[in-house]
């Protein structure tokens, strides 16, 4: 019983097509906690996932300019 009714759970269609899905760390239990239903899209995880690409495009630049980044 309870495998068949947590394999109903499912991450919502727009985080599960998102182009960020693999630096997001939202899930359906945590759509259910901070948005209230398992479908849900918590906005603030997807404001998250934005600025952490933000950020690793600009080390990555960093990087390929020769700036050193080992001191963080």
């Amino acid at each position: 019983y309870i495998v068949e009714e947590t394999g109903k759970i499912l991450l919502n269609a727009k985080c599960s097509t998102c182009h960020l899905r693999h630096l997001c760390r939202t899930c359906a239990a945590s759509a259910l906690l901070e948005a209230g239903s398992y479908d849900a899209v918590p906005e603030y995880m997807c404001r998250y996932a934005e600025e952490s690409l933000r950020l690793l495009r600009e080390e990555w630049e960093k990087l390929k300019n020769g700036q050193d980044i080992s001191d963080r």
